[in-house]
């Protein structure tokens, strides 16, 4: 992956340190807005990565209002060659969970300190009624000021698009989810606020306030243990921040802070406490009627004193019964108490699987039909009469299935998707056909016996092209393109370097006298800002600019123009770098025209870039796959 360039713009550096069960991450540069930006891709060994892709960018149009400095600015989800990524500004720093792994327990005015800056960065998101849902160390950056900075906001919402992904979050999850989120619940501010109180916890005593061996049992135990006192680790916490951790844990939400913003007038007034010595005494503020704080668990001494009424009540006490009792504790469970036990974490476990399944937070949800099967106009018929949408994906290679039959879809039958979801499906392509294999890079011989493996043939008419910087004999472009189904015996056309070769290219006379009225239909994708868009055509006559504007994300861009010539390419810029390239060709009932002075452009081409190419051969313009409304953002 390092030195892949993705979507043409997005150049992959390095790896990232990031711990994700989700993506593999990396550091990358967007060439289009010369920025470096995070890339996070998707692990292979997920299941229905289009579908999670898909939620993924309804979360970062919800989560578009929320922009902060403290929060993660998650740009886009984009596709190159069957590889789905995120595209996310870079958070500089490291993680809370290795900085506690480095450095904890800290000192109580650190941890303040932290939690206020946590506070902070959740606030925007909690004023839109939203919720971080995954809140945890990995998920937390500290930075080189020592604020902090949340990652992936929303991030829990894809984790029900796909079988696989709630097994491997649940491990990291857990220890931070509140308690009435694993029993089905969908996220909230609220149960934010539980996982700041656990953060807080782990930063001051370098432990969980709950252990477990396994996500089912620390369930169980947010859901019944009684939260320990942070001050049992560390007795240097003031009373008052073990309080303010103890609100955040009670198991009742509306006993909690109700938000990122409540928690921060408290977790401020002890800063301010703090810095300047004064005592406090809780609760810090009076509680409104019905929001009285959860009492306090009884401490270790109570239970001391609860010792000499039990004797009374026994007045004869005996030093064998009670060692009896402490053998059977320690090495014979009660049948009663295991049958309880096993039957609450399958409850848990029950729950906790609902919640994965069913958090979607669509109001309508339909059941998902099988069209694997089916032929393609068929399972497109079925599925938009449950209100669903199709999209074909690609195919899957099949012996004896005849073309144009579904082979693979996802969502998979029977699963419940929000009304209007699109399913994602591949084909089979038929008895005859073969995946296209990629040769650019190859020399022409060593092409030529690579693709007779997949009895392809390689077109002997190759078209010569000059760029700058290119080993010469080497295939630059192909057509078919890489990995697309065609048929066995397929001729393979080819784009070959070779320096000798005039960047202008040579055009025969009647070339300039095909005449033909190309219409494009341009969305601007992979942008979050606006940029200045120029579209370039390169035909029999030269290079001329048709379009040079500044456009926003998504506008669309109509374009018209008049190309002369076998076959035009039109290429489009973003802030003066290119993006997007295509080659089209002439209609076979192309007008013929005479020709003047060479009507609309001149034909200078030597404008730099590096990619420009020269004018191709006319005789060769053969392409009746060329596309007449290119979309530079879905390629």
């Amino acid at each position: 992956m390092i030195g892949r360039v993705l979507r043409i713009r997005y150049e992959v550096l390095a790896e990232h340190d990031e711990t994700s069960p989700i993506f593999d991450s990396y550091l990358g540069r967007d060439r289009v807005q010369a920025r470096d930006v995070a890339l996070r891709v998707f692990k292979p060994n997920l299941t229905e990565v289009p579908a999670m892709a898909s939620r993924l960018q309804s979360v970062i149009h919800k989560f578009q209002p929320a922009r902060s400095s403290q929060i993660e600015s998650m740009f886009a989800v984009e596709e190159d060659e069957g590889t789905y990524f995120l595209v996310s500004d870079l958070s500089k720093g490291i993680s809370l969970t290795r900085r506690v792994k480095q450095l904890a327990p800290f000192s109580a005015p650190v941890v303040v300190g932290t939690a206020v800056s946590l506070a902070e960065a959740l606030d925007p998101i909690h004023q839109l009624g939203l919720a971080h849902g995954d809140l945890n160390g990995n998920n937390v950056i500290v930075q080189l000021d020592n604020s902090v900075r949340v990652i992936l906001p929303g991030i829990w919402e894809i984790y029900s698009a796909s079988s696989t992904a709630g097994v491997l979050v649940l491990p990291s999850m857990s220890p931070y989810l509140a308690p009435e989120v694993s029993l089905g619940g969908l996220p909230n501010p609220t149960s934010d606020v539980y996982s700041v109180g656990v953060l807080m916890f782990e930063l001051l005593s370098a432990k969980l306030p709950f252990q477990a061996d396994n996500p089912v049992t620390m369930a169980i135990r947010h859901q019944n243990s009684a939260v320990p006192s942070v001050r049992m680790y560390n007795p240097g916490v003031p009373m008052v921040l073990d309080e303010i951790i103890k609100k955040c844990l009670v198991k009742d939400p509306a006993k909690r802070y109700g938000n990122a913003s409540d928690l921060l007038q408290d977790l401020r007034m002890v800063q301010d406490a703090l810095r300047f010595g004064k005592t406090l005494t809780w609760p810090l503020r009076v509680e409104p009627v019905g929001q009285i704080a959860e009492p306090a668990e009884p401490k270790e001494p109570v239970v001391g004193n609860v010792a000499p009424a039990m004797g009374a009540a026994r007045p004869e006490p005996e030093e064998k019964p009670a060692k009896k009792t402490r053998e059977r504790i320690a090495g014979d469970v009660p049948v009663w108490l295991m049958v309880m036990t096993a039957f609450v974490a399958a409850i848990a476990l029950t729950m906790l699987g609902m919640w994965f399944w069913q958090f979607s937070g669509k109001a309508k949800s339909v059941r998902v039909p099988k069209v694997k099967g089916l032929k393609l106009a068929e399972a497109g018929r079925l599925l938009r009469e449950t209100g669903l949408q199709m999209k074909l994906i690609g195919t899957v290679p099949s012996k004896g299935v005849p073309a144009d039959v579904v082979m693979d879809q996802q969502p998979g039958p029977d699963m419940r998707v929000g009304e209007g979801s699109v399913i994602y499906v591949k084909k089979s392509p038929g008895a005859d056909s073969v995946q296209m294999p990629k040769i650019i890079g190859m020399k022409v011989n060593q092409a030529r016996d690579y693709l007779a493996q997949a009895d392809l043939r390689l077109d002997e008419n190759t078209e010569k092209v000059n760029y700058p910087g290119v080993v010469d004999g080497a295939i630059i472009d192909q057509d078919p393109k890489p990995f697309k189904m065609v048929q066995k015996g397929t001729r393979i056309k080819v784009r070959v370097q070779d320096s000798g070769t005039n960047a202008t290219g040579t055009l025969r006379a009647d070339d300039a006298r095909i005449a033909s009225t190309y219409n494009l239909n341009i969305r601007l994708r992979g942008i979050s800002e606006p940029v200045m868009v120029r579209v370039v055509m390169l035909d029999a006559l030269g290079q001329r600019e048709l379009y040079n504007k500044q456009g926003k994300p998504e506008e669309q861009v109509q374009i018209s123009a008049t190309g002369y010539g076998g076959e035009v390419y039109f290429e489009v810029y973003y802030n003066d770098t290119r993006v997007y390239r295509q080659r089209q060709v002439a209609p076979k009932d192309a007008t013929r025209v005479p020709t003047d002075d060479g009507g609309g452009g001149g034909n200078d081409n030597g404008n730099g870039d590096g990619g420009s190419p020269g004018e191709p051969d006319g005789a060769r313009a053969n392409n009746p796959g060329a596309n007449l409304a290119p979309t530079p953002g879905d390629m």
